[in-house]
């Protein structure tokens, strides 16, 4: 009988049906048979994702509409401990794992029980490093993804990958579904660790990104991400900062950081007003979808 734990992974469907399959297809090469799959598809039904009933244990959560990554990550965590995982994988569908990836995430949370963990996740289809976790940095009011191996912990993992014991979702909690999309990795990692969570990533285990798939425009940004982006951190300033210290987050932000994501990232007047709506409805301390 295999000592394997059984590992459920949660993939988010919105658009970009071949981002969605080749994850699958990825995980399917995982020679573990103690590994499940919830994938909870935020747009139309698609029958090609039944095909891979047979070759994955798969279950298929149906939304009527896009409920927000973090809502449907909810509902993917609900059930995989309803069936008795007893480790949960937040895998995004624009990624691809390495067939040897699981082991060491495992192997990890079993020799620290007490650790949030995330593999080290590479650009796709290169090898250079996309995200070791992620720093906060309050002068600008942004946070930032680390590029370099590290054994000292980072300030976030990214939502790209996340991995714990499934009584981690249980002690620290669900996602918070007022941010939608985006912000809410870094909101849940800071929970875990007012917890006492511990979190680290397992240079090891490798796993392939594409990067915002379903919200770029070009080389940029699209407009929902600069929306979701923009709003959401001053969301996020709002719950975890208290007095002064969220003030000056909160206009570094305005003042630097928002400019800085600008200048990086946009290429168009749409994205330009969303990311103003953004952070005239993050200031307002407004909640859900756009």
């Amino acid at each position: 009988m295999s000592t394997e734990k059984l590992t459920y992974f949660i993939v988010i469907h919105w658009r970009n049906s071949d981002d969605t399959i080749a994850c699958l297809e990825s995980l399917r090469q995982l020679s573990s048979p103690c590994v499940k799959v919830i994938l909870v598809n935020n747009g139309p039904p698609e029958t090609v994702f039944e095909s891979y009933a047979p070759k994955l244990t798969i279950t298929i959560i149906q939304n009527q509409d896009n409920l927000g990554f973090a809502k449907a990550n909810n509902q993917g965590i609900d059930q995989a401990l309803q069936q008795g995982a007893e480790y949960i994988c937040l895998l995004n569908n624009d990624t691809l794992v390495d067939k040897d990836f699981l082991q060491p995430l495992i192997h990890h949370c079993k020799t620290h029980p007490r650790t949030i963990v995330s593999p080290a996740i590479y650009r796709f289809p290169s090898h250079q490093l996309e995200s070791v976790g992620g720093a906060i940095i309050p002068w600008l009011g942004i946070t930032r993804l680390l590029k370099t191996i590290s054994r000292t912990s980072p300030d976030y993992l990214s939502g790209a990958c996340i991995f714990a014991k499934a009584e981690a979702f249980k002690e620290i909690g669900r996602l918070d579904e007022s941010f939608f999309c985006y912000y809410e990795d870094l909101d849940w990692c800071q929970r875990a660790k007012a917890k006492g969570f511990y979190l680290a990533v397992v240079p090891e285990s490798h796993i392939w990104h594409k990067t915002s798939a379903s919200t770029k425009e070009g080389r940029g940004w699209g407009a929902l991400k600069f929306y979701y982006m923009a709003r959401n951190n001053l969301l996020f300033a709002r719950k975890h900062l208290k007095g002064f210290s969220m003030y000056q987050w909160i206009c570094s932000y305005l003042i630097a950081g928002s400019n800085l994501h600008l200048i990086q990232n946009c290429r168009n007047l749409t994205s330009l007003r969303m990311h103003t709506i953004g952070i005239w409805h993050g200031v307002g301390g407004k909640h859900g979808p756009f």
